[in-house]
């Protein structure tokens, strides 16, 4: 008869923790997984700010690299430090990021019909066609300061 008992209760804690862990949080990698399936255009928006930020950063440094250029951006002055032009990018990235997340965070609390989770797409868009300009022009002036300076050579 203790036996049963003893059987009885190690089977009735037993159910306990099972029931108990059935009802725990997913998983990390579970959480994720579910994140990015239900957050495509978002992570699609910030991609593109980001990438744009980052070329822009890049084709900067290679142009001062090249000696001919000198940078327009205010805040950081004519000839910034590698870091520096990377850490102005990469904070305006973020700042863009954030801002698209509230701008999501917002519409999916007071807009049902989506408009503002299709908005995000309006400053990255917008951002990514003026950037490969940008992009664009800065790579043709250091080509153009690289083919100069290997004629002189």
């Amino acid at each position: 008869m203790a036996h049963a008992r003893l059987f009885l209760l190690a089977a009735s804690l037993l159910l306990c923790v099972l029931s108990a862990s059935a009802q725990m949080k997913p998983s990390v990698p579970a959480r994720v997984s579910h994140f990015i399936r239900t957050h495509k255009r978002l992570l699609v928006a910030d991609s593109i700010l980001i990438l744009a930020w980052s070329a822009d950063a890049a084709s900067s440094v290679h142009a001062q690299k090249s000696g001919c250029c000198v940078e327009s951006n205010p805040i950081v002055g004519p000839h910034p430090s590698e870091a520096a032009t990377w850490g102005f990018a990469m904070g305006m990235a973020g700042l863009m990021v954030t801002g698209e997340h509230l701008i999501w965070w917002a519409g999916n609390k007071y807009d049902e019909r989506e408009a503002a989770r299709v908005a995000i797409w309006l400053p990255p868009i917008a951002f990514g066609i003026t950037e490969f300009y940008n992009v664009k022009a800065n790579a043709q002036y250091a080509g153009q300061a690289e083919a100069r300076a290997r004629l002189s050579h």
